[in-house]
């Protein structure tokens, strides 16, 4: 047996709504017409009427049984239940202490809730002096928190062309000198080191990066490719093409305590540090650390501006020697347009 219960304001109208849709004239198969099936506000508005035709319910109502659910096999019981009765039936069972005290408007035996209840809405979260504090950072990012001097603090996708800012956001004709960086930092990553730094390889160098898509020939135009020379033919640059091995833009992950960033309160958390090394050198069984620098510097200004980079220079010293196992003998700032290597 399934029960089904239902609950409505007024019994008495209801069953008549239902004895008065039930007489209502029927489709070929006996179902209710489109109006009243519409008409309906709930569920119960379309199995009331036709549970009145049925033998079983119609007798319990004292009307007659729709012609179509005579024979029907199924077997209905309707019970209708006052609310006096169910105020009564709950009157004769025991009254619990809780809702004899709800009843005369007294306050609850406290069985310790208040103090749960303080206890989750003076809750504090743990960690809150932390919020805010970036658990991935770059090196350039880290440099801005010790340093205020960066021109060259965008990130760059070494990978790829630099991209020209739309037409509408150029201020300037021509590149601005971050993109321009950017441009010649590619360069000298795709230079072959065993090559002559003459200005016929450069140039052809160009020329082939602008055939692959790697320099846009707006951006190639302006690289004073006397620069690159420049730095191939210093003391420096010999250096790094008689090197035993290099490594050019060399991407790296470190991991840091946070305390070094953000002091003593973040000292049981961790940083993840991530950067690109211009260019790494081996000599024997140490390296050597390049940063090549495309500001705008004299040599009145040369120191302090490195002195700027000496905190992105010691990140980038120790992720070398975590990655690669080597310990950094000589860190060096090398400013393009200065031609002037300076060692942190």
């Amino acid at each position: 047996m399934w029960p089904l219960l239902a609950l409505v304001r007024n019994r008495d109208r209801t069953i008549e709504k239902w004895l008065e849709t039930a007489a209502l004239p029927r489709n070929s198969q006996g179902a209710l017409p489109d109006h009243a099936l519409v008409q309906a506000r709930r569920f119960l508005d379309w199995v009331g009427p036709a549970l009145v035709g049925h033998p079983d319910v119609a007798s319990s109502l004292g009307v007659e049984s729709h012609p179509r659910c005579q024979k029907d096999p199924s077997r209905w019981r309707l019970h209708l239940i006052d609310p006096a009765d169910l105020t009564d039936s709950a009157s004769s069972e025991p009254e619990s202490p809780e809702l004899a005290s709800l009843a005369r408007y007294q306050a609850l035996p406290d069985k310790g809730w208040s103090q749960a209840v303080a206890e989750r809405l003076s809750w504090e979260y743990p960690y809150a002096h932390l919020q805010g504090k970036h658990i991935k950072v770059t090196v350039s990012e880290l440099k801005r928190r010790f340093e205020t001097h960066d021109e060259e603090a965008a990130p760059i996708r070494w990978q790829r062309p630099p991209s020209l800012r739309p037409a509408f956001l150029q201020q300037q004709a021509g590149p601005t000198p971050t993109e321009l960086g950017t441009a010649i930092h590619l360069l000298l990553q795709h230079v072959d080191l065993q090559q002559a730094p003459t200005l016929a390889y450069l140039e052809q160098l160009q020329a082939n990066m602008v055939a692959n898509e790697l320099l846009s020939p707006e951006m190639a135009a302006h690289i004073d490719l006397d620069l690159v020379i420049g730095f191939l033919e210093s003391e420096l640059g010999h250096r790094l093409r008689q090197a035993d091995q290099v490594w050019r833009e060399l991407p790296f992950s470190l991991r840091l305590p946070a305390s070094e960033l953000y002091g003593p309160e973040a000292a049981e958390e961790q940083v993840f540090v991530q950067g690109i090394v211009d260019c790494v050198m081996r000599e024997g069984e140490q390296a050597v650390l390049i940063d090549f620098k495309s500001d705008q510097v004299t040599k009145d200004t040369i120191d302090k501006v490195a002195a700027a980079y000496r905190v992105q220079m010691e990140f980038y010293g120790r992720a070398i020697t975590t990655l690669l196992g080597l310990p950094v003998k000589e860190r060096y700032l090398y400013f393009l347009r200065l031609g002037q290597a300076v060692r942190i």
